[in-house]
């Protein structure tokens, strides 16, 4: 049996990316992800589609006027504090 020496040879730098391209790479990798993952289950697509919409809908229609009714002495004043200023 002989020993035989192999120098390592010399890996090229890798090239440097800028944080934008990073991010834009991390993002197209997360979107192909998503988008297999509907494509395997249709009913995730009512998740990310049909709950928003529900939820807007719920905020604004069933809880619209509870919310105008607590929130609306604090615009009247901060209303009333701009324009005086």
């Amino acid at each position: 049996m002989t020993a035989a020496t192999m120098s390592p040879t010399p890996r090229l730098a890798a090239p440097r990316r800028s944080k934008l391209r990073w991010l834009i790479a991390d993002v197209a990798v997360l979107a192909r992800r998503v988008l297999a993952r509907i494509a395997r289950e249709p009913e995730t697509l009512m998740d990310v589609t049909i709950q928003p919409i529900l939820f807007v809908l719920l905020f604004a229609y069933v809880f619209g006027g509870a919310l105008l009714l607590v929130f609306a002495p604090l615009a009247v004043h901060l209303y009333r504090r701009k324009s005086a200023g």
